[in-house]
């Protein structure tokens, strides 16, 4: 039997290629053979409104648009290829 483990890197990657490079390699070093990231963008997500509908009401974002929100865990796509080559 195979075990595969896969590494959850979601949104930590912080939208910088350097710094998913750097957590594709640690996920490798601590055993995963590989790794799953969150594609999406804001828009597919939410509205960039101003209301308390578009607003988180708790910590640690309490107050702040969920647009902001997820466009700074959102994974810019042209890192999506790059990524890819980097896991192989």
């Amino acid at each position: 039997m195979t075990v595969e483990i896969i590494a959850e890197i979601g949104a930590s990657h912080g939208g910088t290629e350097e710094s998913l490079r750097d957590l594709i390699h640690n996920a490798a070093a601590c055993g995963a053979t590989a790794v799953k990231v969150q594609c999406y963008t804001p828009d597919g997500m939410t509205l960039p409104i101003a209301a308390p509908e578009f607003t988180c009401q708790h910590d640690p974002w309490k107050g702040r648009l969920l647009w902001d929100i997820y466009e700074e865990g959102a994974m810019p796509l042209d890192l999506l290829l790059p990524a890819s080559d980097e896991a192989h």
